[in-house]
């Protein structure tokens, strides 16, 4: 099963408690298709790029969560309920690549002395 990384913003609005039961909702869907939750990680309140518009309310900033997940290759299908979820302002569903995409390290040198001439 490959990796995944779905990370939530919510309203800066919703209450924690909100937020707890939506992703343990999200947890369980996962657990009952055989998956395995192996990290979960909140950003708290951040300041948005731009501003989201979402059922005639203007958001500059959110909540953020991820959850790293193992599971099933279509997972994103059994997601869309999230956007029905009025607590919740966007959703992503990526692959999680690892940190193989990183420039390796040679000679205990950094990603930036490889650079330097």
């Amino acid at each position: 099963m490959p990796l995944y990384d779905c990370v939530l913003l919510f309203k800066p609005t919703v209450d924690r408690k909100s937020v707890v039961n939506l992703m343990s909702t999200l947890g369980r869907l996962i657990y009952a298709h055989k998956g395995v939750i192996t990290d979960i990680k909140s950003f708290g309140n951040i300041f948005l790029a731009y501003t989201i518009k979402k059922h005639s309310e203007r958001f500059d900033e959110g909540q953020m969560m991820q959850m790293t997940v193992m599971s099933y290759p279509n997972l994103h299908k059994d997601l869309q309920y999230l956007n029905k979820e009025h607590a919740v302002l966007r959703w992503i569903l990526v692959k999680n690549r690892g940190d193989s995409w990183l420039p390796r390290e040679e000679n205990n040198e950094g990603p930036a002395d490889q650079y330097d001439a």
